[in-house]
């Protein structure tokens, strides 16, 4: 085995298994494992070391380290536009959580920025009946009602609580908080 994962199930999913049913967790201690996940993949523009860098991104979003996270976030996101061009879900799934974090830094036109890029490209490829399409418009519209800007964050609201409801049902969670997220518009 490879040194320093030994029983590590989390890091052999972040190495060597992209598609799982299982999602591992991901600490500081797995990111040395990265140049074994380029081995094990052919080298750093793999497909699946975008998304062992996007899952490390996830970490230190989660933990806050944000600087970290945008320098994994850009990795992953280099190696997708590479890999599959900009025209893509994965590189809108990454400028969605580059978009996120711009947004908990308080960097709200580059977040908006970024998110938009990603609400444009989801359109385009998933097309508007998607829940990732429903996802980056409620985070536009998150930060529209933030800056008192109602009526864009309604229109936004209700075109992901259309998407949802037909994606998803209307007894979903996902529904129910875009119903609360309006009806905290109106407060």
């Amino acid at each position: 085995g490879v040194k320093g994962w030994e029983g590590d199930e989390d890091a052999k999913i972040l190495v060597l298994h992209r598609l799982t049913t299982v999602e591992p967790v991901i600490t500081d201690s797995h990111i040395p494992l990265l140049p074994f996940c380029f081995q094990a993949h052919g080298g750093e523009t793999h497909p699946d070391v975008a998304f062992a860098y996007a899952r490390i991104g996830n970490v230190y979003t989660s933990k806050a380290e944000f600087v970290k996270a945008l320098v994994q976030y850009r990795r992953a996101l280099d190696i997708r536009i590479r890999v599959f061009g900009q025209e893509h879900p994965e590189v809108a799934y990454l400028y969605n959580n580059i978009g996120h974090v711009y947004h908990r830094q308080g960097k709200v036109q580059e977040a908006l920025e970024q998110l938009h890029r990603a609400f444009e490209i989801r359109i385009r490829v998933l097309g508007k009946d998607h829940a990732a399409v429903a996802d980056t418009g409620k985070n536009i519209a998150i930060i529209y009602q933030e800056q008192a800007k109602f009526e864009e964050a309604l229109e936004i609201y209700e075109l992901a609580l259309a998407t949802q409801i037909r994606v998803c049902g209307q007894d979903h969670q996902s529904v129910a908080a875009l119903y609360n997220n309006i009806g905290a518009v109106y407060n």
